[in-house]
C-alpha cells in the first residue's frame, strides 16, 4: 500500500517527490511503473521520452507533461494508493499489463490509455481500456483546463468515457 503522497507543485520537482517515495524494497523505482500494487485503475502512458538520467519511469515523474498529468490526478480525487501508472512502451515494445510483481495477482477494473500510442500498446496485448488525450496534448493545448483534463481523467477511471 502506498501512502498518501502531499505534492507541493511550487516547492518541489516531481523528482524530488519521487526520491521520497517508499518501495517495498527500498530500492528506486523501476520502469514498470509507479503506484498501488493492487489498483482499481491503471493510467497507461504512451513511453518515456528524452530524460538525463535512467530512461524508463513512467511519465507521471520524469517528462515535461509529468506535473500536469500529477496536477490532473489530484482532481480526480484519488490518490497513488487507489492507481497504478506505467508506460505503454519501452524500447519500442508493448509492456506486459501486469509488470509488477504485485500486479500478476489481480485484475484492475478499469485501464485508461492516455493517447493513441497508449491505446495501440493495449490493444496489441488484447486489453480492453478506456481512452483519454495524452497529458502532453492537454498541456500544450488546453494548459489552463488541468481541472477538466482531472475530471477526463476521473471519467475514464470510472469506465464511462
Amino acid at each position: 500500500l502506498v501512502p498518501r503522497m502531499f505534492y507541493d507543485y511550487e516547492r518541489e520537482s516531481a523528482y524530488e517527490l519521487l526520491c521520497r517515495l517508499p518501495t517495498e524494497d527500498g530500492l528506486p523505482f523501476r520502469h514498470e511503473g509507479i503506484g498501488s500494487p493492487n489498483p482499481e485503475v491503471v493510467f497507461v502512458g504512451d513511453r518515456h521520452g528524452g530524460c538525463d538520467g535512467p530512461c524508463g519511469d513512467p511519465l507521471v515523474f520524469r517528462s515535461p507533461c509529468g506535473d500536469y498529468l500529477r496536477q490532473a490526478l489530484d482532481y480526480t480525487g484519488m490518490d497513488l494508493s487507489e492507481y497504478h501508472v506505467l508506460n505503454g512502451w519501452v524500447r519500442g515494445r508493448a509492456v506486459e499489463v501486469y509488470p509488477h510483481p504485485g500486479l500478476v495477482t489481480f485484475k484492475p477494473r478499469v485501464f485508461v490509455a492516455m493517447g493513441e500510442e497508449a491505446g495501440r500498446a493495449l490493444s496489441e496485448l488484447g486489453v480492453e481500456y478506456q481512452q483519454v488525450p495524452h497529458p502532453q496534448y492537454m498541456k500544450r493545448f488546453h494548459a489552463r483546463d488541468v481541472e477538466a483534463y482531472g475530471a477526463m481523467l476521473k471519467k475514464a477511471a470510472t469506465g464511462q468515457c
